[in-house]
């Protein structure tokens, strides 16, 4: 099914018909227009345009389906470019012209000029039309009346980080001063005369620069525009504002803009946003005039004739408040008796101010889900109390619990429409969805704290009280939905529409609840960092109850057709999986984002192998004859369809909450059951005995849901959470960035880093020129700020130990940028002093060093990282191209759609493969193993995805449907850049984590292990050359160099790679150099040498210890992965010990030491090893004492052992070869008689564990001594 629609091209000015498929995205739709009309491109959109009483005008999103929107048949949508130039005009007369986003609201186009100007706040500053009216934040330009041509004015709304903003911020220093100037001067701040005369000279200081007596005089300043009206005919005042002006000689421009704002932020009425009100005194008739004044901190009512102000409460007095048309109402809870009742001509701005301003307050307080604490600093602090916007405002008394006041009345507009039928109930709803969009909030505001008064439950109590009225909602719609379909069977309409009516009331009346508690959420400090969320999914249930309220309004008398109930079981559906969707919400638990869009593909791909058996089913009913099992046929028909939407619906509600146990819980349900009624339908199309052929493709597609639901599965299990990371300092929220949206990370850090790098270079290079220091150094601490940003971003996919790895950086790198800045300072005030520059040069270095650390041990958490979400999407996409596949089979030739199925099957294989290597990088993300392992995967299992990309290109010529077509070439390209991006990502992981210097080193220790094995050989087969003109001890000595250096490398690599992890490549570079040219010489030894017997000896220590340099090298790659990781450390030491043994035992071998005792003794104990202590089978003792004897014998044994090797030491160290070999001898004795006791207590013991510990301990011992020989015998060759 299909529909035309009007498509009014602007850039051409031209009207296109063209036809789409109701589930097209929007994407695709414009992709489509292209492609038909060759007219427009990347940059073009949809927009709907206003219908009057119907529809505001809107952009579609592109991600949204045409059937989301509600667009019919021979609708018209307007395709156009989403961009155009924007005049805008500060308040200093500047006009800016910027590309602006037209689908965007006010809101964010503010925050993209404010970016672009460098304003750090700017959600408090607006758009003002040449009205001088505020625009709607929430609305777009054109929505508004907004041309191309128009010129808004940027000014700034809220007054609330004025302190923040000082000499180093010129920018908004500037527009600050201007709009406080222009605030004086209309009287807007009232001020005594000696306020006005300082202010004003400030004003000249910044507009005249210093005082000139000559021109400065009486009659030169146009006072107009320095006084406010009230003290322009004051006595002398022009000579007095010159008098202070006297006194700012030498002032800069900027200092006087400065103290200019300090002096209007000591005003009382500093910021105040004034609003003329009428107010009905009591016992008089008449109103009398008011003012009143709303600033960051408190409201003021002011008397219009004497400025006499009469009431002032702080915001957090506000408990409520409500406006209508002509009116606003304030209530202050138990500070103050009535309620203050307002008539103004603009309630609406006065509820968008005080609104805005308690959204400024929360936004602080929203990032700090967790907070990274240490210990001895002020960082990491969390803070007390979070608060929304809202939560003292328009309503904190809940309908039915927690009620501070109770019994209030419920001012919200929302709560005041009576609820007499569905449309009355609809419009509540709609009320209700406005309120909770304008509570949302985002960081970056000063915090403030609120007192907790609404409620007296404990934050667990509240999120049981909010589940459960959520609850009782759900259970209200579904009553709602089966009077809907279901009519009472007498009293006709008039019943009918009585009880829905009933439902309604019941649906508000909860729905009313949540939204409330939801608003008041963020006073818990526990949940104000995720009210949002919470608000979120109120909003959602909203919307849900909105459509559900809509599809019953439209219901005529009692028929609910069959469109209209399948609808409203939609919306039921929705409802049931936001039920669990607030309980995830209100624990907090959700999942990153690549995880939430794979389970959602995977759902999609479950859905449309479900609809493509019910296709089948459908068209093979006619072959059953018996009406009973035909009817139950029809039944399960229809009712697997319905779980099918149940499950796409409760997936794409749930799929961000995954890793919660009820939202998990939920999805599994869900799709057991589809799989239950499929499997059900054909197990009753068995019964009917419908043909074979038909059977087989019924079976098939049940096959297709089989493989679909195992993706799912796997899905949940690849769920990863997602935390938020707050790092602060001193109450400073450390790394305030954003980081948008697709930002790939791996290549940002590639690119802070550098940027960082060459800022500092410049740096350094500027402290000639004291002015561009303090330049300089913004431009350090920007990419530094940027660099902790992504490392936040980073810290919050990591885990717990990295996470502190992370902090710990970030506040070395915070508290290096500090002291960079003190140091300019200080140079900017004494350029001179060589002391300053040498500071600042050694504190830059030192950044430089903790940035570079800090940019490698990041980038490479975001590598892996990477590798799993492009894992994810990859697998999402692909997914996507199966089932897209699955349906394209349908309008191929035969054999075409066999080799489409089949590669879809092929493909799932592979999908399922690689998301089990996902979900081991999960479970242990440490692990550098699985690591590997999930990127052999990715580069394998890539394959046939892009195999089934090919066959997709290949046959999407031959599809029949035109709509079809179109989906399966989006499908393929979308899939082909999914695979290009992961194969990208494993590229960068094994670039940045040093891996292709470890794969090439574990290549070369492969190949020269082979050609020593190859020498083995020809030792064995006695046709070993001899290399010409080389003596033994030519080769000895050239050895002997390159193990020296050898040592030299690997304590070099030892010792670095634990605290420069960003040198791992070229430690393990020279590492294997070094470790190749000992094998060389060793094998040109081995050919000097004579006898079979030793050249073997030699080849085995130099084959050995090849193998533990490739474990070396392994084991330093682990390090560096994981830094600070007690593990990977033990593990590299290890490797680094048998690395040392090895060493030891060739230099001992080569070098031309006669001590056949010590050379007898070696070999006694190994071969003493072998056959006694082998394994627990070879012991073969028959011990005639109690096991407790063996035990004191083993002890006295070990001491006797460990005075024996002591003994070797000292004849080792003094280089007494003679007594080395008596005390060799000694050593190996002690060890028989230990191996002995060893032995008799393996055998009486009868704990299995007890016994391998006791062979293990002495098998472990006995290496030891034999290392120790080697190493004497090396330490009397001088090495």
């Amino acid at each position: 099914m299909s529909i035309s629609l009007k498509i009014n091209i602007v850039g051409a000015n031209t009207v296109k018909t063209l036809r789409f498929a109701p589930d097209m995205c929007i994407q695709e739709c414009c992709t489509h227009i292209f492609e038909k009309t060759n007219e427009g491109g990347p940059d073009h959109g949809l927009y709907q345009a206003h219908i009057e009483g119907k529809q505001s005008a809107r952009w579609l999103a592109m991600e949204k389906t045409l059937q989301f929107y509600d667009i019919n048949s021979d609708q018209q949508l307007d395709y156009k470019k989403k961009h155009r130039p924007q005049k805008f005009k500060l308040l200093d007369g500047t006009i800016k012209t910027q590309l602006v986003d037209e689908s965007q609201n006010v809101s964010e186009i503010v925050n993209s000029i404010c970016k672009k100007m460098g304003i750090k706040n700017p959600e408090e500053y607006s758009l003002m039309n040449s009205a001088g009216a505020w625009l709607n934040n929430t609305q777009i330009l054109s929505e508004q009346g907004i041309s191309e041509n128009d010129i808004t004015v940027l000014m700034k709304k809220f007054f609330f980080n004025d302190a923040n903003i000082d000499r180093n911020d010129p920018v908004q220093l500037h527009l600050l001063f201007v709009q406080c100037r222009d605030g004086i001067i209309e009287g807007k701040y009232p001020t005594q005369r000696e306020e006005s005369l300082a202010l004003s000279a400030l004003q000249c200081q910044v507009q005249l620069g210093d005082y000139n007596p000559t021109k400065h005089v009486p009659g030169f300043l146009t006072l107009k525009d320095y006084l406010p009206l009230q003290w322009l005919k004051s006595k002398g005042v022009e000579k007095d504002i010159f008098k202070e002006h006297k006194k700012l000689v030498s002032m800069t421009e900027v200092n006087a803009k400065y103290r200019y704002v300090q002096l209007c932020r000591s005003l009382k009425t500093y910021g105040m946003t004034s609003f003329d009100v009428k107010i009905r005194e009591y016992g008089k008739k008449k109103m009398v005039d008011h003012i009143l004044g709303i600033t960051r901190e408190q409201m003021l009512l002011m008397l219009t004739e004497t400025k006499e102000v009469i009431m002032t409460h702080p915001l957090k007095h506000i408990k409520r408040w409500a406006a209508t048309d002509k009116s606003f109402t304030l209530d202050f809870g138990d500070h103050e008796t009535e309620y203050l009742i307002l008539q103004t001509p603009n309630p609406e701005q006065i509820s968008q101010l005080i609104g805005g301003y308690i959204e400024i307050i929360m936004k602080a307080r929203k990032d700090s889900s967790k907070v990274i604490e240490k210990e001895d600093t002020a960082m990491g602090v969390e803070e007390v109390m979070a608060v929304k916007k809202g939560s003292v405002a328009n309503s904190s008394s809940y309908m039915g619990y927690g009620a501070g006041g109770g019994g209030a009345n419920q001012l919200q507009p929302s709560q005041q429409i009576p609820i007499t039928d569905l449309k009355s109930a609809l419009r509540a709803t709609d009320l209700l969805i406005g309120e909770l969009g304008g509570f949302r909030s985002s960081t970056g505001a000063t915090p403030q704290n609120f007192t907790r008064s609404f409620t007296t439950l404990t934050p667990q109590q509240f999120k049981h009280q909010l589940i459960s009225h959520t609850n009782a909602m759900a259970i209200a719609a579904q009553g709602l939905f089966q009077d809907m379909t279901t009519p009472p069977p007498t009293g006709g309409i008039a019943a009918f529409q009585q009880a829905i009516t009933k439902r309604a009331q019941i649906i508000m009346a909860e729905l009313n609840t949540v939204g409330t508690a939801a608003k008041n959420a963020g006073y818990f400090p526990d949940m104000a960092s995720f009210s949002d969320e919470i608000i979120g999914v109120a909003t959602k249930l909203s919307e849900s109850m909105a459509r559900l309220l809509a599809i019953g309004s439209t219901i005529q008398g009692t028929d609910c057709d069959e469109k209209s109930q399948k609808a409203a079981q939609t919306e039921i559906f929705n409802v049931q999986s936001l039920v669990t969707l607030m309980m995830a919400a209100c624990d907090n638990e959700y999942v990153t984002d690549s995880s939430s869009k794979l389970l959602i593909e995977c759902a999609k791909n479950v859905s449309a192998a479900i609809a493509d058996m019910l296709v089948v089913g459908n068209s093979k009913v006619e072959f059953i004859d018996d009406e009973l099992l035909l009817g139950q046929i029809q039944n399960t028909l229809k009712s697997t369809s319905l779980t099918s939407d149940e499950l796409l619906s409760t997936t794409e509600n749930l799929a961000s909450t995954s890793c919660h146990p009820e939202s998990r819980k939920q999805i599994t349900n869900i799709t057991q059951s589809a799989l239950n009624q499929s499997n059900a339908l054909l197990t009753a199309f068995k019964s009917g005995e419908i043909p074979e052929q038909d059977y087989n493709l019924l079976n098939a597609r049940v096959s297709d849901i089989i493989e679909s639901v195992n993706l799912i599965n796997y899905a949940m299990d690849c769920s990863e959470r997602e935390y938020k990371i707050s790092i602060t300092s001193n109450g400073v929220e450390v790394g305030e960035g954003e980081i948008l949206a697709g930002t790939n990370l791996t290549e940002e850090f590639a690119t802070v880093a550098n940027d960082l790098t060459n800022a500092i270079m410049t740096m350094r290079s500027n402290l000639k020129n004291p002015d561009t220091v303090m330049e300089s150094y913004k431009m350090v601490a920007g990419h530094a700020n940027r660099l902790i940003t992504c490392t936040k971003a980073v810290a919050s996919r990591a885990d717990t130990q990295s996470q502190q790895r992370l902090f710990n950086s970030t506040n070395a790198v915070f508290e290096s940028v500090a002291n960079l800045s003190n140091h300019c300072r200080s140079y900017i005030k004494n350029p001179e002093q060589e002391a300053h520059t040498f500071q600042i040069v050694e504190t830059a270095g030192h950044l430089q060093f903790l940035t570079q650390n800090m940019s490698t041990d990041a980038g490479k958490i975001a590598c892996i990282t990477s590798l799993r979400d492009y894992s994810k999407e990859m697998i999402a996409q692909v997914s996507s191209l199966i089932s897209t596949s699955r349906t394209s089979s349908q309008y191929l030739p035969d054999a075409n759609g066999i080799t489409l199925l089949k590669g879809a099957k092929d493909v799932s294989d592979a999908l399922s493969k690689l998301m089990v290597g996902i979900k081991k990088v999960v479970l242990d993300p440490k692990s550098e193993a699985t690591q590997m392992e999930l990127l052999t995967l990715a580069q394998k299992q890539s394959l046939p995805p892009m195999n089934l990309v090919s066959t997709c290109k290949r046959f999407a010529p031959k599809i029949s449907d035109p709509n079809q077509k179109q989906r399966l070439i989006f499908s393929s390209d979308a899939a082909a850049q999914s695979v290009q991006k992961l194969m990208k990502a494993g590229e960068a992981y094994k670039r940045i984590c040093g891996h292709i210097e470890i794969e090439e080193a574990l290549e070369v220790f492969d190949s020269t292990i082979a050609d020593l094995e190859t020498t083995e050989i020809a030792i064995a087969g006695g046709f070993l050359d001899a290399v010409s003109g080389t003596t033994r001890e030519g080769a000895a000595e050239l050895l002997m160099v390159a193990i020296k250096d050898l040592n030299k490398v690997n304590n070099e690599l030892v010792t670095d790679i634990r605290v420069n992890p960003a040198r791992l490549g070229d430690l393990v570079k020279s590492a294997t150099e070094s470790a190749s040219s000992v094998a060389i010489s060793a094998k040109t030894l081995i050919c000097a040498t004579t006898g079979k017997q030793v050249q073997k000896k030699l080849m085995g220590i130099t084959k050995q210890l090849m193998i533990d340099m490739e474990q070396l090298i392994r084991a330093s790659r682990s390090v560096a992965s994981n830094p600070n990781d007690a593990a990977s450390e033990l593990l590299l030491d290890a490797a680094s010990n048998d690395v040392s043994i090895s060493t030891a035992a060739l230099v001992g071998s080569t070098a031309n030491v006669d001590c056949k005792e010590l050379d007898e003794a070696s070999a006694d104990i190994s071969n003493l090893l072998s056959l006694k202590m082998g394994s627990l089978e070879s012991i073969l003792s028959q011990p005639t004492e109690e096991f407790a004897f063996y035990v004191e014998e083993i002890a006295s044994s070990t001491k006797a052992l460990n005075a024996a090797s002591q003994q070797v030491v000292a004849m080792a160290r003094n280089k007494n070869l003679k007594g080395l070999g008596a005390s060799a001898k000694i050593t190996a004795s002690a060890l028989s008689t230990l191996v002995s006791h060893a032995q008799n207590a393996i055998v009486l013991t009868e704990n299995e564990a007890t016994k391998n510990a006791i062979l293990a301990s002495t098998v472990a011992l006995g290496g030891q001594i034999i290392g120790l020989l080697d190493f004497s015998k090396a330490r009397i060759a001088n090495y």
